[in-house]
């Protein structure tokens, strides 16, 4: 689904693209938490969604570094916009 913006060139195709994945990826969150709590125990759950959550907190903090190598190397290479780079990265 990500891939797909490459494609796009229009704004209203990406705001369009962007509410449908939204919409997709919206329940991953509560529902990775809802999973882990049919496996673990009342006493291992608070550690699991911790470092859950922590590994979230993680994961945007260094996607926000690689983003800013991605948009400030990479604009114009092969033809592609800096933003799209963003796109076939992940």
């Amino acid at each position: 689904m990500v891939i797909a913006y490459v494609g796009v060139n229009h704004r209203n195709h990406l705001i369009a693209l962007r509410f449908v994945l939204g919409v997709t990826e919206a329940g991953f969150f509560p529902g990775t938490l809802l999973y882990m709590s049919f496996w673990y125990r009342k006493m291992e759950l608070a550690r699991r969604f911790s470092v859950f959550y922590s590994a979230s907190l993680l994961a945007g903090a260094f996607g926000g570094l690689l983003a800013g190598a991605i948009l400030s190397g990479l604009d114009g290479a092969r033809g592609l916009s800096a933003w799209k780079w963003l796109f076939v990265s992940e």
